[in-house]
């Protein structure tokens, strides 16, 4: 189980993350590279990174349509 501090850590990369690369990884690609950013981080046990992953992979849907509503605000907002 993820405490509250790796979860928001977790949230936080996203929100750093380039929109572009959020949406372009496959997604094996989006959970490696999140977990990657996250070790660099913070010290994360071996099976708090397994939580992690399967978070993560849980989330691909969710983590994509949030990426998709920054680039329509992003669009939204030059005009």
């Amino acid at each position: 189980m993820l405490n509250s501090h790796t979860l928001r850590q977790i949230w936080l990369i996203i929100e750093q993350t380039h929109t572009r690369l959020l949406l372009e990884l496959s997604d094996s690609q989006l959970v490696a590279q999140i977990q990657q950013q996250l070790e660099a981080e913070i010290f994360i046990p071996e099976n708090e990174l397994n939580a992690a992953r399967n978070y993560l992979q849980s989330r691909i849907p969710l983590i994509r349509d949030t990426a998709q509503g920054r680039l329509a605000f992003s669009i939204d907002s030059c005009f």
